[in-house]
């Protein structure tokens, strides 16, 4: 047990729940920082985007850390810059307009861009990048405005990263007085990120019962604004059973841990289908010159939901199946589903080979406990067979797993 509960705070610990960021495609050159990772500071040289050197006023593609703040400056005088003619008041208001677009645009580059040094551990150069966010978004919305809660949320993040809870206590504070105070502008998702973000700083800060209220508060959002049985749904669930494994109640963990793995079988069974519609329609029609359908080894569901959401469920069904694994023995019908389930994922993610190894494990174990002609023995069959999976499993393999 004392190994169970390591191991679940260290899924606490290292497993932030990011899943409600949109993460845009930036290249590293868009906010450039220094091999230690800190933020350059100074003048910004000609490969950072000098903004001397940029013709468009438009345009903000070279902006890197250092010119940031130069580079919203001269955007707010663009803004205030005088219009001419007959038409003026109607120019001013178009280009006003395209400017305050532009430096929205700006500002959600750089937020996004702290939350990327967060993700790769850069904690110290996550706040000074964060800080420096705040203030600007303070001088652009005011500050008071909802467009600051998610710079208060990145803060309270990185600073729970660094261990300064009641740093990331007081910024998540901030962010619910804004919410509180503007509530016909805050949204469900907001609201359901908001218990999220307590709730994981309470857990990691050993205040078991508040972060059961925040967790618990934030499935209920993350459940009106997706549904009970929705995959995104399931990370709530997956938050609350760590805290229930903390907390020594395991059988209320496990339930959850369940709920979880029954949601993305779900799913997985409908996107693993529809893959294999796809192989069968193709081979059907000789779409190839030999005659032979190759499969594409990206699916395209899997691309369009994200590699960084991708990441968070692996690690989350990774951390089921261990968990389980370490509770009940691999030789065990929870587990096995767990690996069932992981099997699955790892098929969609495009890892056949790994995949194979959990698959023929799941359904070893399906057929001691339940018979060779049970359902789920079939059906893990079937999906060997569809995706070309050999059913032997030899002892190497089968070690890997152990």
């Amino acid at each position: 047990m004392c190994f169970l509960n390591f191991f679940v705070f260290s899924v606490l610990y290292c497993f932030p729940f990011f899943f409600f960021l949109h993460v845009e495609n930036l290249t590293s050159a868009s906010f450039m920082k220094s091999r230690s990772g800190s933020i350059v500071k100074g003048r910004s040289g000609a490969s950072q985007g000098a903004v001397g050197v940029e013709s468009d006023p438009f345009d903000i593609s070279g902006a890197g850390w250092a010119s940031l703040e130069n580079r919203f400056d001269e955007l707010l005088r663009l803004m205030d810059a005088p219009s001419n003619g007959i038409n003026a008041l109607a120019a001013r208001s178009a280009h006003g307009d395209r400017v305050a677009n532009v430096i929205s645009q700006l500002l959600d580059r750089a937020q996004d861009e702290s939350r990327k040094l967060l993700v790769e551990g850069n904690g110290e150069a996550a706040v000074e990048a964060g800080v420096k966010t705040l203030r600007l978004k303070e001088r652009f919305y005011g500050k008071t405005s909802v467009k600051l809660v998610p710079a208060y949320f990145h803060l309270a993040r990185t600073n729970q990263f660094l261990g300064r809870y009641g740093n990331a206590e007081e910024m998540l504070s901030l962010a619910h007085f804004i919410i509180l105070n503007h509530p016909e502008e805050v949204d469900t998702a907001m609201k359901a990120e908001l218990h999220q973000t307590f709730g994981l700083l309470y857990a990691a800060d050993n205040k078991i019962e508040a972060a059961i209220q925040h967790l618990t508060a934030a499935t209920y959002y993350l459940s009106v604004l997706n549904g009970p049985v929705d995959v995104l749904t399931s990370f709530g669930y997956f938050d609350l059973a760590n805290v229930f494994a903390t907390k020594a109640s395991m059988e209320g963990a496990m339930a959850l841990y369940d709920t979880v793995k029954n949601i993305w079988f779900k799913y997985l069974r409908r996107v693993l289908k529809d893959i294999v519609e796809e192989a069968l329609a193709a081979k059907a029609v000789k779409r190839y010159e030999d005659d032979e359908v190759v499969q594409d080894t990206d699916y395209a569901s899997a691309k369009a939901f994200g590699k960084e959401n991708l990441a968070d469920v692996s690690k989350m069904l990774y951390a089921i199946y261990k968990i389980q694994r370490e509770r009940f023995t691999t030789l065990h019908p929870t587990t096995a589903r767990a690996q069932f389930v992981l099997g699955l994922f790892l098929l969609w993610m495009s890892k056949k080979k790994e995949a194979g190894r959990h698959l023929r494990t799941a359904r070893v174990t399906t057929q001691h406990f339940h018979g060779e002609r049970h359902p789920a023995v079939q059906e893990i069959e079937e999906w060997c067979e569809w995706f070309e999976i050999p059913l032997e499993n030899d002892d190497a393999e089968e070690r890997k797993l152990q």
